[in-house]
């Protein structure tokens, strides 16, 4: 487990590169199970604090990247497939 300082400091990074603290938890805690899935144990070193940066800033953009084309794709108040209307009276 990374020290507590490196912890901080791991935390404030992912509060940086979210937009809300609930997102820079989220950010900060798939950056450790993803160090821990490919066998870092050692997560206070240097390297690995490097490492553990690297994914928090990739996946802030992946996530924002998303959010944007989710709100793109589909704007507020819009129905992506709206109930067709019946043709108007006297027209062919």
């Amino acid at each position: 487990m990374p020290a507590p300082r490196a912890f901080a400091d791991l935390r404030a990074l992912a509060r940086r590169a979210s937009r809300r603290p609930d997102e820079a938890d989220d950010l900060l805690q798939t950056a450790l199970l993803a160090a821990l899935e490919s066998g870092r144990n050692d997560l206070a070193a240097p390297e690995a604090r490097r490492w553990l940066s690297g994914v928090i800033r990739k996946r802030a953009t992946f996530d924002a990247r998303s959010a944007a084309r989710a709100a793109v794709a589909k704007p507020a108040g819009m129905r992506l497939n709206p109930t067709p209307r019946p043709m108007p009276r006297g027209l062919p």
